[in-house]
């Protein structure tokens, strides 16, 4: 089930899609791993009991929801506004922008979804068994496992759109569009999470 939760593109693919379109594959990389930190760090916060309060508060979930979209948002605006300035990025995926910050918003982006949480809670406990030991720590385990999975798979979906990024870099234009596009794409994600949820 996990796998088939990993592998289907949601919000944090699509994310990352959009970064590797306009920032190279790189960059995509980056985002993925700051993704799968916060995620990770979400992850935790449900094996050590704060899940519940995650899947029976919809004002929390509401929150984490509308700040995750207002984020995206921010994101796929800023990248449409500087998406001249990345122009002169090198075909090999390098970017302007630092990769720390890259990591870091691709952290808040993991951490803010609420699907991610509530999956978390309903399936991480299933897995558990008090027979093998602590419970938090066995989901501890699954969630390590969970993001280990979900790095690879959507690494693989950040280099592709790198790579078609590389590909068509031959023309200026070609690529501010292209970046533009990119951040489209995430407004798109932002918008459709705050008036879909997810």
């Amino acid at each position: 089930m996990a796998i088939v939760f990993i592998v289907v593109p949601g919000p944090s693919v699509l994310f990352t899609i959009g970064r590797g379109i306009a920032l190279g594959s790189r960059a995509a990389v980056g985002t993925v791993l700051g993704n799968s930190v916060g995620v990770f760090v979400q992850g935790s916060i449900v094996a050590f009991g704060v899940g519940a309060i995650l899947t029976h508060s919809p004002a929390i979930r509401t929150i984490l929801r509308i700040g995750g979209a207002l984020y995206l948002a921010y994101l796929g605006v800023r990248t449409w506004r500087h998406r001249h300035d990345r122009v002169n990025v090198e075909i090999d995926g390098t970017t302007q922008m630092p990769m720390a910050k890259v990591i870091a918003e691709g952290v808040w982006v993991g951490f803010a979804n609420p699907k991610t949480a509530v999956f978390m809670a309903a399936i991480l406990p299933q897995f558990a068994n008090s027979r093998y030991g602590n419970l938090s720590w066995q989901m501890l385990a699954y969630n390590l496992e969970f993001g280990i999975m979900g790095f690879i798979s959507d690494s693989v979906y950040g280099i592709l759109a790198g790579t078609f990024r590389g590909w068509l870099s031959g023309s200026s234009r070609r690529l501010a569009n292209l970046s533009g596009a990119g951040g489209l794409l995430i407004v798109v994600m932002g918008v459709s999470l705050l008036i879909f949820g997810g």
